[in-house]
């Protein structure tokens, strides 16, 4: 239950960080989906940490869903 609190926590501060970046409503809009589906693709839900290129390596330990799968992997 923790953990999923957690996860709730940081999904929706990087909503916040994107509405606080974004100027304007329409560029909050475009920027988020961007940033989640990112987060989601480099968890390690879709793919393993060690398949991703060298450039892209560092996206799975920003992820605040790698945690998430990473713990539920756990218990």
């Amino acid at each position: 239950m923790a953990i999923m609190m957690c996860t709730v926590m940081a999904s929706m501060a990087l909503s916040l960080m994107a509405s606080a970046v974004s100027r304007t409503t329409r560029v909050a809009v475009i920027v988020l989906p961007v940033l989640l589906e990112l987060s989601r693709l480099f968890s390690g839900f879709y793919t393993r940490p060690n398949a991703a290129s060298p450039g892209w390596k560092w996206l799975n330990y920003l992820s605040y869903l790698c945690e998430l799968t990473s713990g539920s992997a756990a218990s």
